[in-house]
């Protein structure tokens, strides 16, 4: 018997050569974080992001979030790095990603681990994060 359910992946587009590029999108996110840049680390934010962060702080639009993360980026404490990494992504309709990541955040103190969902928008040519929501991981054991 066929599953009569659609799948998310819309028909048309290049779903590989999108994936890619929604992966350099956090992948630049990685990196600006890496190093301490909350310019970079925002650029690819729409005007209207809405963004919840592991703590469940909820933030709106560009300047909030922005305001927020220069903040945080700018005092952080030596020793503190992440790793993002794109764990599925789909394309449900032309110009629209979700893709789904981890990041794993080191500090001196430990290791922690969010799991992201992110809700992406292609406009003329860029991708722009439009959406982001972020889970804490349990710790395990």
């Amino acid at each position: 018997m066929t599953d009569p359910r659609p799948v998310t992946q819309w028909p048309g587009g290049d779903p590989a050569k999108d994936a890619a590029r929604v992966a350099e999108v956090i992948a630049e996110r990685e990196d600006a974080f890496n190093r301490g840049d909350a310019d970079l680390f925002d650029r690819r934010f729409t005007a209207d992001v809405v963004v919840v962060n592991a703590a469940g702080r909820r933030f709106e639009g560009w300047a909030e979030i922005h305001a927020y993360h220069a903040a945080r980026l700018g005092s952080r404490p030596p020793g503190v790095h992440t790793r993002l990494t794109v764990l599925a992504s789909a394309f449900p309709g032309p110009g629209t990603a979700v893709v789904h990541t981890s990041q794993l955040l080191t500090t001196p103190d430990g290791e922690r681990t969010t799991l992201g969902t992110w809700t992406m928008a292609e406009r003329d040519g860029e991708w722009w994060i439009c959406s982001l929501q972020q889970t804490a991981v349990a710790p395990q054991g």
